[in-house]
Protein backbone atom coordinates (compact mmCIF):
# COMPACT_ATOMS: atom_id res chain seq x y z
CA UNK A 1 0.00 0.00 0.00
CA UNK A 2 1.47 3.49 -1.45
CA UNK A 3 2.26 5.24 1.93
CA UNK A 4 0.24 8.38 0.54
CA UNK A 5 -2.33 6.48 -0.47
CA UNK A 6 -6.21 7.02 0.37
CA UNK A 7 -5.95 4.12 2.36
CA UNK A 8 -3.62 4.84 3.89
CA UNK A 9 -4.57 7.79 5.23
CA UNK A 10 -7.83 6.31 6.06
CA UNK A 11 -6.29 4.08 8.40
CA UNK A 12 -4.33 6.84 9.83
CA UNK A 13 -6.98 9.33 10.51
CA UNK A 14 -9.23 6.08 12.04
CA UNK A 15 -6.32 5.01 14.49
CA UNK A 16 -5.99 8.04 15.48
CA UNK A 17 -9.86 8.81 16.62
CA UNK A 18 -10.01 5.46 18.17
CA UNK A 19 -7.14 6.29 20.36
CA UNK A 20 -8.66 9.56 21.38
CA UNK A 21 -12.27 7.86 22.35
CA UNK A 22 -10.22 5.18 23.80
CA UNK A 23 -8.64 7.74 26.07
CA UNK A 24 -11.97 9.16 27.52
CA UNK A 25 -13.34 5.64 27.59
CA UNK A 26 -10.58 4.93 30.04
CA UNK A 27 -10.58 8.48 31.83
CA UNK A 28 -14.75 7.90 32.08
CA UNK A 29 -13.83 4.06 33.54
CA UNK A 30 -11.24 5.48 35.97
CA UNK A 31 -13.22 8.23 37.71
CA UNK A 32 -12.82 7.64 41.35
CA UNK A 33 -15.77 7.57 43.00
CA UNK A 34 -19.25 7.25 41.71
CA UNK A 35 -20.53 10.47 39.93
CA UNK A 36 -24.31 10.02 39.09
CA UNK A 37 -24.12 13.38 36.67
CA UNK A 38 -22.82 10.73 33.91
CA UNK A 39 -25.69 8.65 34.12
CA UNK A 40 -28.08 11.90 33.28
CA UNK A 41 -27.84 14.20 30.42
CA UNK A 42 -25.98 15.66 28.68
CA UNK A 43 -23.11 13.10 30.08
CA UNK A 44 -25.00 9.74 29.12
CA UNK A 45 -25.57 11.08 25.60
CA UNK A 46 -21.82 11.65 25.47
CA UNK A 47 -21.25 8.14 26.18
CA UNK A 48 -23.62 6.81 24.12
CA UNK A 49 -22.29 8.95 20.90
CA UNK A 50 -18.38 7.66 22.25
CA UNK A 51 -19.08 4.06 21.82
CA UNK A 52 -21.75 4.21 19.02
CA UNK A 53 -18.47 5.88 17.57
CA UNK A 54 -15.84 3.14 18.71
CA UNK A 55 -18.05 0.33 17.16
CA UNK A 56 -18.46 1.64 13.57
CA UNK A 57 -14.58 2.43 13.79
CA UNK A 58 -13.73 -1.25 15.28
CA UNK A 59 -15.91 -2.92 12.22
CA UNK A 60 -13.69 -0.13 9.65
CA UNK A 61 -10.54 -1.25 11.30
CA UNK A 62 -11.28 -4.99 10.86
CA UNK A 63 -12.57 -4.77 7.44
CA UNK A 64 -9.05 -2.43 6.43
CA UNK A 65 -6.90 -5.48 8.20
CA UNK A 66 -8.75 -8.07 5.88
CA UNK A 67 -8.09 -5.51 2.46
CA UNK A 68 -12.26 -5.81 2.15
CA UNK A 69 -12.26 -2.56 0.94
CA UNK A 70 -15.86 -3.04 -1.48
CA UNK A 71 -17.26 -4.77 2.19
CA UNK A 72 -16.17 -2.00 3.98
CA UNK A 73 -17.68 0.98 1.44
CA UNK A 74 -20.87 -1.15 1.88
CA UNK A 75 -21.13 -1.17 5.55
CA UNK A 76 -20.58 2.13 5.79
CA UNK A 77 -23.18 3.39 3.74
CA UNK A 78 -25.52 0.79 5.69
CA UNK A 79 -24.30 1.82 8.80
CA UNK A 80 -24.77 5.90 7.77
CA UNK A 81 -28.24 4.79 6.52
CA UNK A 82 -29.26 3.30 9.65
CA UNK A 83 -27.92 5.72 12.44
CA UNK A 84 -30.24 8.20 10.98
CA UNK A 85 -33.01 6.36 11.89
CA UNK A 86 -31.89 4.87 15.16
CA UNK A 87 -32.91 7.10 18.43
CA UNK A 88 -29.57 5.84 20.05
CA UNK A 89 -27.70 6.96 16.25
CA UNK A 90 -24.72 8.94 17.12
CA UNK A 91 -25.96 12.12 15.22
CA UNK A 92 -29.33 11.86 17.65
CA UNK A 93 -26.98 11.52 20.94
CA UNK A 94 -24.99 14.77 19.25
CA UNK A 95 -27.84 16.55 19.46
CA UNK A 96 -29.13 15.17 22.40
CA UNK A 97 -25.97 16.02 24.10
CA UNK A 98 -25.97 19.74 22.61
CA UNK A 99 -29.77 20.32 23.50
CA UNK A 100 -28.84 18.73 27.46
CA UNK A 101 -26.06 21.11 28.01
CA UNK A 102 -28.35 24.08 26.55
CA UNK A 103 -31.35 23.48 29.09
CA UNK A 104 -28.68 22.21 31.52
CA UNK A 105 -29.54 24.28 35.07
CA UNK A 106 -27.60 23.60 38.53
CA UNK A 107 -28.41 23.87 41.59
CA UNK A 108 -26.12 25.98 42.42
CA UNK A 109 -27.54 29.24 40.82
CA UNK A 110 -24.07 31.01 41.04
CA UNK A 111 -22.58 28.31 38.91
CA UNK A 112 -25.47 29.01 36.29
CA UNK A 113 -23.99 32.02 36.22
CA UNK A 114 -20.56 31.32 36.52
CA UNK A 115 -20.01 29.01 33.22
CA UNK A 116 -21.30 29.30 29.70
CA UNK A 117 -23.69 26.50 28.04
CA UNK A 118 -20.88 24.58 26.53
CA UNK A 119 -19.03 20.77 27.36
CA UNK A 120 -16.17 22.81 29.34
CA UNK A 121 -18.53 24.93 31.13
CA UNK A 122 -20.53 21.68 31.97
CA UNK A 123 -17.79 19.67 33.41
CA UNK A 124 -16.44 22.66 35.35
CA UNK A 125 -19.73 22.70 37.11
CA UNK A 126 -19.84 19.11 37.72
CA UNK A 127 -16.40 19.41 39.27
CA UNK A 128 -17.05 22.81 40.96
CA UNK A 129 -20.10 20.91 42.72
CA UNK A 130 -19.53 17.77 43.10
CA UNK A 131 -21.24 16.38 45.66
CA UNK A 132 -19.28 13.15 47.26
CA UNK A 133 -15.98 15.57 47.55
CA UNK A 134 -18.23 18.40 49.22
CA UNK A 135 -19.50 16.00 51.47
CA UNK A 136 -16.05 14.92 52.15
CA UNK A 137 -14.69 18.23 53.05
CA UNK A 138 -17.54 19.35 55.09
CA UNK A 139 -16.39 16.46 57.30
CA UNK A 140 -12.80 17.57 57.77
CA UNK A 141 -12.64 18.73 62.07
CA UNK A 142 -9.45 20.50 61.14
CA UNK A 143 -6.95 22.02 58.47
CA UNK A 144 -5.86 18.73 57.47
CA UNK A 145 -6.60 16.96 54.42
CA UNK A 146 -5.57 13.66 54.34
CA UNK A 147 -3.32 12.29 51.43
CA UNK A 148 -5.93 9.78 50.57
CA UNK A 149 -8.25 13.10 49.88
CA UNK A 150 -5.79 14.38 48.58
CA UNK A 151 -5.20 11.89 45.60
CA UNK A 152 -8.92 11.22 45.21
CA UNK A 153 -9.36 15.25 43.71
CA UNK A 154 -6.34 15.37 42.01
CA UNK A 155 -6.82 12.01 40.18
CA UNK A 156 -10.61 13.41 39.52
CA UNK A 157 -9.34 16.49 37.74
CA UNK A 158 -6.69 14.78 35.75
CA UNK A 159 -9.77 12.02 34.69
CA UNK A 160 -12.29 15.50 34.11
CA UNK A 161 -9.29 17.09 31.97
CA UNK A 162 -9.45 13.97 29.43
CA UNK A 163 -13.07 14.40 28.72
CA UNK A 164 -12.78 18.34 28.82
CA UNK A 165 -10.30 18.11 25.91
CA UNK A 166 -12.85 15.74 23.37
CA UNK A 167 -15.58 18.09 22.98
CA UNK A 168 -18.33 16.66 21.53
CA UNK A 169 -18.79 18.75 18.27
CA UNK A 170 -15.03 18.45 17.80
CA UNK A 171 -15.05 14.76 17.93
CA UNK A 172 -18.30 14.44 15.77
CA UNK A 173 -17.00 15.92 13.49
CA UNK A 174 -13.75 14.40 12.61
CA UNK A 175 -16.06 11.46 12.82
CA UNK A 176 -18.20 12.28 10.02
CA UNK A 177 -15.40 13.71 8.02
CA UNK A 178 -13.32 10.13 8.12
CA UNK A 179 -16.70 8.88 6.80
CA UNK A 180 -17.63 11.40 4.10
CA UNK A 181 -15.42 9.93 1.60
CA UNK A 182 -17.78 6.55 1.75
CA UNK A 183 -20.77 8.37 2.38
CA UNK A 184 -20.36 11.40 -0.32
CA UNK A 185 -21.76 13.64 2.53
CA UNK A 186 -20.87 16.81 4.81
CA UNK A 187 -22.67 16.79 7.57
CA UNK A 188 -22.77 20.44 9.38
CA UNK A 189 -23.38 20.22 13.24
CA UNK A 190 -24.75 23.23 14.91
CA UNK A 191 -22.85 24.66 17.43
CA UNK A 192 -23.48 25.22 21.29
CA UNK A 193 -25.60 29.01 21.69
CA UNK A 194 -23.77 31.58 22.17
CA UNK A 195 -23.68 33.48 25.15
CA UNK A 196 -22.41 37.04 25.71
CA UNK A 197 -19.05 37.11 28.09
CA UNK A 198 -21.13 40.37 30.08
CA UNK A 199 -23.48 37.72 31.07
CA UNK A 200 -21.19 35.54 33.23
CA UNK A 201 -20.31 36.70 36.34
CA UNK A 202 -16.64 37.03 38.10
CA UNK A 203 -16.85 35.16 41.10
CA UNK A 204 -14.16 32.88 43.15
CA UNK A 205 -15.51 30.14 41.07
CA UNK A 206 -15.07 31.20 37.68
CA UNK A 207 -11.41 32.19 38.55
CA UNK A 208 -10.75 28.83 39.77
CA UNK A 209 -12.46 27.79 36.16
CA UNK A 210 -10.49 29.67 34.54
CA UNK A 211 -7.26 28.88 36.10
CA UNK A 212 -8.05 25.25 35.13
CA UNK A 213 -8.84 26.06 31.61
CA UNK A 214 -5.62 27.58 30.85
CA UNK A 215 -3.43 24.89 32.50
CA UNK A 216 -1.74 22.11 30.48
CA UNK A 217 -1.91 19.75 33.52
CA UNK A 218 -4.95 20.23 35.85
CA UNK A 219 -3.87 17.52 38.65
CA UNK A 220 -1.18 20.14 39.60
CA UNK A 221 -4.82 22.44 40.99
CA UNK A 222 -5.41 19.95 43.72
CA UNK A 223 -4.71 22.15 46.62
CA UNK A 224 -6.62 24.84 45.02
CA UNK A 225 -9.75 22.60 43.92
CA UNK A 226 -9.82 21.39 47.77
CA UNK A 227 -9.58 25.06 49.12
CA UNK A 228 -12.70 26.07 46.85
CA UNK A 229 -14.52 22.95 47.76
CA UNK A 230 -13.97 23.94 51.53
CA UNK A 231 -15.17 26.94 51.18
CA UNK A 232 -18.43 25.86 49.39
CA UNK A 233 -18.82 22.68 51.68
Amino acid sequence: MAQNSPETWLQSELSALLVTIHDVLDAWARLPFDCPWTRKPPADHYLLMLKGMEEQLLRMWVRMQRKQWNVLVSEVLAWNGTQKRMPNGVLRNYYSCLQSISLYVSEDEELNQAFPKTWSGFLIRSICSEHYLLKRCAELEDEFVSEELQNLCGNYLKCMQVLHQVEPRELCSSFFTLLSPFTRESVFLTDYPSLSPGNLSSTEISSFAGDLLSSKDWQPKTKDYLQLLRKNS
